[in-house]
């Protein structure tokens, strides 16, 4: 999107551009956009390019792709989730570092997707917070 906004002279730093397609993806109203984002490596498939489908006259704007990578983002995550979880039902989620610690919607949707009623946001990033937050479980055994 950066390089969007710089091609027609436009120029934001990365937390306005954030700011600016959380807004349009919370204005934005559900649409049948799907779309694949392996083009990042992800746990969810081995593919290694990604695609945009069910594009509708009215449905292609910055807020409906916005809500069509964040819906595909919580996908990925609940998959990875049922990986790791080894079949087992999900009873509590930590989310530690990038996207899904940063905005809320991902969370929500994750949180909606395992049914778990039991998560926490780490407030350090990825590696650091994962460590604290163990150390604090372990703590209580």
């Amino acid at each position: 999107f950066r390089k969007v906004l710089q091609t027609f002279g436009a120029k934001k730093n990365d937390s306005d551009i954030w700011e600016i397609l959380l807004d349009a993806e919370e204005k934005s109203s559900d649409c049948d956009i799907d779309c694949d984002l392996s083009f990042f490596e992800n746990a969810a498939s081995r593919n290694v390019t990604g695609s945009i489908k069910n594009i509708g006259e009215h449905s292609l704007s910055v807020g409906g792709l916005m809500k069509a990578v964040l819906n595909r983002l919580a996908k990925n995550f609940f998959v990875a989730a049922k990986k790791l979880s080894d079949g087992s039902e999900v009873q509590k989620i930590l989310f530690s570092g990038g996207v899904a610690r940063k905005i809320k919607s991902v969370r929500e949707r994750i949180i909606g997707m395992c049914g778990v009623k039991n998560f926490e946001v780490a407030d350090d990033e990825t590696l650091k917070g994962l460590f604290l937050y163990g150390r604090k479980e372990l703590a209580k055994i």
